[in-house]
């Protein structure tokens, strides 16, 4: 992107390149992966960008932007790969103002050269980025260091539809796939369903708002607010917590498996709720954060945002480019030391 383009960091109202952003995302194509799911295909656009699965970040001058080959011989680059659904992707944020890359931003301010790997995929869980992780460890040995954002996605995932609640991932997205096939052309030659707009695409593809509706009823929403196709009960609720809790435990003993057989240090962070005063579910994201978000020394980002005065959240989870920013502040806090051990800052 031009210097125009790398704006300070806004909100959407009055952006110019906001329309144009929304129109992109909408139209981001994705790839189904045996045994993980939807992975992105290759992107090329104005503000999106993404190939072999990784979206492009922000790279200091004179290191090569991954992907790059295991002997670019970049010796005092430091690889980070980041593991994540939608909010780590950066939906909501230009490829160069993702966490990811705010977080290179802070590196080289701080005199470090980091190369950041964003594997973040919108929707994924912590199973999925476990079976991913595993995967690009075969593919391309081990990084410098491993950061894994979680979340929302973690409750979301169970509420999507009925089938979903249980204590297996192994059906996350099973909706997503059967969209997909009822809008596929059903013999060649055939005329496909019209595209959606750009508002319809944001909100189905966007796993805040799908929740934001399954949840409307039961957190209060205003009248007249749109309701999700599925409504869970109370004692569903009540599953999908225990449900949730049980299968991001047996996510992370997956992550800590592979880290362990590939010697990768690893950092697990949790990702912000919602919006002060009333998070997206604070009953059940709240609850399942008191529950897990320390586990195995990860570290509680969970509080990141709620001193920031500027509005930040684009939807319920999402945020604009300056909460981008200040999630990563708090995550280079924690990155920060093992950067500095691995290339001896």
């Amino acid at each position: 992107p031009s210097g125009d383009e790398r704006a300070d960091h806004e909100a959407y109202d009055g952006s110019a390149w906001a329309e144009r952003y929304f129109a992109e995302l909408g139209n981001v194509p994705f790839t189904y992966v045996p045994f993980i799911g939807p992975r992105e295909a290759p992107v090329h656009g104005r503000f999106i960008n993404s190939v072999e699965g990784v979206r492009h970040s922000y790279t200091p001058p004179g290191v090569a932007p991954a992907p790059v080959p295991a002997d670019d011989g970049d010796g005092d680059v430091v690889d980070v790969w980041f593991f994540g659904g939608s909010t780590l992707w950066g939906e909501g944020q230009r490829d160069e103002h993702t966490i990811p890359s705010e977080v290179v931003r802070l590196a080289e301010e701080a005199g470090h050269r980091l190369r950041a790997w964003n594997f973040g995929v919108r929707g994924y869980t912590a199973f999925q980025e476990s079976l991913v992780f595993e995967q690009e460890l075969a593919r391309r040995g081990p990084p410098d260091l491993a950061v894994f954002y979680h979340g929302a996605n973690e409750t979301y995932s169970l509420l999507e539809t009925p089938e979903n609640l249980g204590p297996q991932p192994s059906i996350f997205q099973l909706a997503d796939y059967e969209r997909a096939f009822a809008l596929a052309p059903p013999l060649p030659g055939s005329v496909p369903a019209p595209p959606p707009s750009v508002a319809s695409a944001y909100a189905r593809t966007s796993a805040a708002h799908r929740l934001a509706h399954t949840l409307a009823d039961l957190v209060g929403a205003p009248a007249g607010a749109a309701s999700g196709p599925y409504t869970p009960s109370a004692a569903e609720l009540d599953r999908a917590l225990e449900a949730a809790e049980s299968i991001y435990r047996r996510s992370l003993a997956l992550i800590d498996h592979a880290a362990d057989a590939s010697r990768t240090p690893t950092l697990i962070a949790w990702q912000p709720g919602g919006p002060p005063p009333r998070p997206l579910d604070r009953d059940l994201y709240g609850e399942l954060t008191d529950r897990v978000a320390g586990v195995g020394g990860a570290v509680d980002l969970s509080g990141a945002l709620r001193s920031v005065a500027t509005p930040v959240y684009i939807d319920a989870v999402h945020t604009n480019e300056l909460g981008a920013r200040v999630v990563a502040e708090a995550l280079w806090a924690q990155v920060a030391p093992l950067v500095g051990s691995r290339d001896g800052g």
